[in-house]
């Protein structure tokens, strides 16, 4: 290993031995003034709960241990527009999101996705981010803290086709947990509060459309859409992702029966089977006909 290597490495073990609760603010301190020299932005990094980095009035929060180093800091200055870029692309790819928009998120993760359809809809509009993962729920209860996003409202469940309980199989990646035991790569489960879509919005405008679902759910499409048959006559637009992908050596199962679900609901349904990325060719885009 050369001596610049060497360095780095000695470098970054030594900061990272500050990421704990006796010299987290000292490592913000530091973080903050290295990306402020670097960036000559208003940037800052700090800690409150999890690891945060904020650009102007984008809040971004970070699971696992503190990873901003030198070679980093001009990276993630634009990160939040690349994510929205990439939000827009693949979910909101046919349908757009419009002020006073009803959208329901499920499947939001840490909530860069909510984070992005708030600021779509508008203070008329409203953003139901369900998430089922308890350490993702908490991190998408501080995105909309920090951001400030008064017109989003956390649900923190497993969407299943029944109500009860469910394991999570958690995976090494921190945004990706899933019912199926073979998507595991971690070991951790954790079992969690499990309800139907039409259990989880009855209190929420049962008699106003649904402009906008967003579906991600790493697998579980299918027990999702058996407990949404009053949530799916009022959906006007919808973006699917089936997880079929995640199985490589088994014919497509997810993808065909979301398909027939939706077809059979009055919608009609588009892909992208072209799209050089491999996961937007596994979206079904549903609008409805009527």
């Amino acid at each position: 290993m050369s001596l610049i290597a060497s360095t780095k490495t000695f470098i970054r073990s030594s900061i990272a031995s500050l990421d704990s609760p006796p010299t987290r603010g000292i490592l913000a301190w530091i973080a903050t003034r290295c990306a402020r020299s670097a960036t000559a932005k208003d940037v800052s990094i700090y800690f409150n709960q999890f690891w945060i980095h904020r650009t102007g009035d984008i809040h971004i929060v970070k699971l696992g241990r503190f990873r901003w180093f030198r070679d980093d800091y001009r990276r993630w200055l634009l990160e939040h527009q690349r994510q929205f870029d990439q939000i827009s692309d693949y979910w909101t790819y046919r349908y757009k999101p419009s002020p006073g928009d009803f959208i329901i998120d499920i499947g939001a993760a840490t909530g860069m996705d909510a984070l992005f359809f708030s600021r779509h809809v508008g203070h008329n509009g409203q953003v139901i981010a369900i998430e089922a993962e308890p350490l993702n729920a908490n991190a998408l209860r501080k995105t909309c803290e920090l951001n400030n996003l008064s017109n989003t409202t956390v649900i923190e469940a497993a969407v299943m086709g029944t109500a009860g309980y469910v394991q999570l199989n958690c995976s090494d990646d921190l945004l990706c947990h899933s019912i199926d035991p073979m998507n595991s790569s971690s070991g951790r489960k954790v079992t969690v509060t499990a309800a139907t879509l039409d259990e989880i919005l009855e209190g929420f405008h049962p008699d106003r459309s649904i402009d906008f679902l967003k579906m991600n759910i790493e697998g579980a499409e299918i027990d999702a859409i058996l407990g949404m048959e009053q949530t799916i006559r009022r959906t006007r637009n919808l973006v699917i992702a089936c997880h079929d992908f995640l199985k490589p050596n088994l014919p497509p199962v997810i993808k065909p029966a979301v398909k027939t679900f939706l077809t059979n609901h009055g919608f009609s349904v588009s892909e992208r089977p072209d799209d050089p990325k491999p996961y937007t060719r596994e979206n079904l885009y549903g609008s409805r006909l009527d």
